[in-house]
């Protein structure tokens, strides 16, 4: 059984993108969980001077769906 529950998701079947946003009950973190489909994106990895690693997640994601998530406002043009 799946403690996984659904906050907010949203696809464009033509395109194959979209998005789930969600959040495991089971998981004591306090996080969310974006499984993004079918975005450009780019990772990397650097070293701080410590010797720690440093990895990076850039996606690029269209702004119809970064209104859906909220992350820019819907009258937004930028």
């Amino acid at each position: 059984m799946s403690t996984r529950c659904t906050i907010k998701d949203d696809r464009d079947e033509a395109a194959g993108q979209g998005f789930h946003l969600y959040e495991d009950l089971a998981d004591e973190r306090d996080c969310v969980m974006p499984d993004l489909e079918g975005f450009t994106f780019e990772t990397s990895v650097s070293f701080a001077p410590s010797g720690r690693p440093q990895m990076r997640v850039l996606v690029r994601i269209p702004k119809r769906f970064a209104r859906s998530l909220g992350l820019i406002a819907n009258g937004s043009k930028s």
